[in-house]
């Protein structure tokens, strides 16, 4: 085992040595977005990018009504995220972007840790990844669950795009086969202090014309989540 520093918890110890690597917080910011209109035919999105230099970044997300941010695009070492507000209410929110650590931005004093190469993973001035928890929701339209982490400020990392699309008769004339509805629903994120809630939203519905026959009916994808300790970042 590399020499290093050995910090014991309640889960046995952490080494923190060359080997050592997690992601550093890189930016904080928060955001305001107006309510979305996407249900029974609406269509008016309401979301935020956000652009970072960087490695292999993430973003972790608190806000106020159903939310998520997702990896939008990527140009060389530039990396845009999109925050979007998957309620009709409007929400604040704050952001944070992890990426690896980086020797030019070490903190002037204290223990730091650099690896053979000469980077630096581990820096005692700055603020890491804290993971509490990890989760695999269903799409369930409609649905929310929700966990509490007491004495914790939460935010989540959207790690897989969950969705569930749905084709179904329309209301209007639910026996004619070349009429229907398209909707689609999106897992999003809520926090309340330390409680965290996630549930589908719906994004978009529409009525067309022309069914066609081969069509599938519904298609669904799990979500997967990070949840991270920001108290006090």
């Amino acid at each position: 085992m590399p020499e290093g520093l050995q910090v014991f918890n309640d889960s046995g110890f952490i080494q923190i040595d060359a080997n050592y690597l997690n992601l550093e917080l890189k930016q904080r910011g928060s955001f305001n977005l107006a309510g979305s209109n996407t249900a029974n035919g609406g269509s008016t999105s309401s979301g935020l990018s956000v652009t970072v230099n960087g490695e292999s970044p993430v973003i972790a997300i608190q806000s106020t009504t159903f939310c998520c941010a997702y990896p939008l695009s990527q140009n060389g070492n530039s990396f845009t995220f999109y925050i979007y507000n998957g309620d009709n209410q409007a929400c604040s929110g704050e952001y944070f972007v992890f990426d690896n650590s980086s020797a030019d931005q070490a903190s002037d004093s204290g223990f730091q840790v650099f690896n053979p190469q000469g980077r630096l993973v581990f820096d005692a001035g700055k603020k890491y990844l804290r993971v509490l928890d990890y989760w695999q929701v269903d799409d369930n339209p409609g649905e929310s669950i929700s966990r509490d982490y007491p004495g914790k400020s939460v935010a989540v990392v959207m790690c897989d795009f969950g969705y569930r699309y749905v084709v179904a008769p329309s209301p209007a004339d639910p026996t004619n086969p070349n009429y229907a509805f398209l909707q689609s629903w999106l897992n999003c994120s809520k926090t309340q202090g330390s409680k965290l809630l996630i549930g589908d939203r719906a994004t978009y519905t529409n009525a067309f014309a022309q069914k066609d026959p081969g069509m599938v009916t519904t298609s669904e994808y799990p979500s997967r989540w990070l949840v991270v300790d920001v108290t006090n970042y």
